[in-house]
């Protein structure tokens, strides 16, 4: 499996995107490292948000273990192109 890791410039501008309509839940398809999770935190938003993320790597998950206990993340060990409603 390869992985594509995004760099956190690119992830730094998708979160002021992302969270300038202020949105109550954002959606991570392939979290990674969390490097958009990450820029997202330091943004010092005003509102309440929650964050779903998807990742199917264990060996990420591992590596992850002390954002999973964070309230405002779930991350789900599911491939998110595999989900049909």
């Amino acid at each position: 499996m390869d992985n594509f890791f995004t760099p956190s410039i690119v992830s730094s501008i998708m979160a002021k995107w992302i969270t300038e309509n202020e949105p109550k839940t954002i959606l991570d398809p392939a979290f990674g490292l969390g490097v958009f999770y990450e820029e997202i935190s330091k943004l010092s938003l005003q509102y309440q948000w929650n964050l779903t993320a998807y990742e199917i790597d264990n060996n990420i998950l591992d590596y992850l273990d002390n954002i999973q206990d964070n309230k405002n993340i779930t991350i789900l060990n599911q491939d998110f192109f595999s989900i049909r409603n």
